[in-house]
């Protein structure tokens, strides 16, 4: 008898120990996923804060684009077409507002087409100003037949190379003034839908750190800037080509876009599993 009381002591007291060793290697593992959690909260903040400052900044490059470039460009644009050649008798100046036939010659030329450094481009010289390196975005008509020792005729307006001519073909340089601004509004349109998204999903993670993944490049994110990419590429392009004003682009874009937003969140809100139970309520 005393034996199976002794027995059933030992027994109990081995059960204790085990119960105490479990709730100290529960509380202990407790403590480390708070910690990793506290640790995982900082780092989304810390993302956050940075997508905040990505937005500020994309928000002021999208505000230069509309606000400097494309006024300027189309300005400069308008000037160009309105410019005369300049009279033949007048004195020769650096910066004149008239264009200026001119002959130089050519000195070298590069043709470096594929891979990441492109480059086409003529040095010519033998003019009294304006002797330098031109580039062009391609190489026909003009650059392709050019040899050193040619003799080519260029327009020249307000200090700058605008065409190049030879054997009755003419090329444009990269400098010439164009009437393009839809390339311009697709940048600055993307750079505003970026600093939106940036701004919304920064604010997110900062004020949400535990709760932020449809917020995130893994979630929203990617097919988002997809979607932003594409339409600001094929809107400028279909725009550019058949001659509408640059201003369909942020027009096109945004909306799609947002509707992109809607439907992203409408369909995770769907493929939510459904609650079966309910908390009990309070008497």
């Amino acid at each position: 008898m005393t034996m199976t009381r002794t027995h059933t002591s030992r027994r109990t007291d081995d059960q204790r120990r085990d119960s105490e060793r479990s709730r100290r290697q529960s509380s202990v593992r407790t403590r480390q996923s708070s910690v990793r959690t506290r640790r995982s909260s900082v780092r989304t903040r810390v993302g956050g804060a940075a997508l905040v400052l990505w937005a500020l900044l994309s928000a002021l490059a999208c505000s230069y684009v509309f606000a400097v470039w494309l006024p300027t460009d189309a300005a400069r644009y308008r000037d160009y077409e309105a410019s005369e050649a300049c009279l033949a008798h007048t004195a020769v100046r650096r910066l004149e507002d008239c264009r200026r036939e001119v002959t130089f010659t050519v000195e070298d030329t590069v043709i470096q087409g594929g891979g990441k450094n492109v480059r086409y481009e003529a040095t010519l010289t033998g003019a009294p100003y304006w002797n330098r390196t031109v580039a062009f975005g391609n190489t026909e008509p003009v650059l392709e037949r050019l040899r050193p020792g040619d003799q080519v005729t260029a327009t020249v307006w307000r200090g700058g190379i605008m065409t190049v001519s030879t054997q009755g073909l003419r090329q444009s340089t990269s400098d010439e003034p164009r009437d393009e601004p839809q390339a311009a509004a697709a940048i600055g349109t993307a750079l505003g839908v970026f600093a939106v998204m940036a701004l919304v999903f920064g604010a997110v993670q900062l004020t949400r750190p535990r709760d932020h993944a449809p917020y995130s490049l893994g979630g929203y994110g990617k097919p988002l800037l997809i979607t932003m990419t594409v339409a600001c590429v094929a809107v400028a392009a279909a725009s550019l080509l058949l001659g509408i004003p640059w201003w369909i682009v942020p027009a096109l874009v945004v909306p799609v876009v947002a509707a992109r937003a809607w439907l992203l969140h409408r369909n995770r809100q769907a493929s939510r599993p459904t609650e079966t139970a309910r908390r009990p309520g309070r008497f």
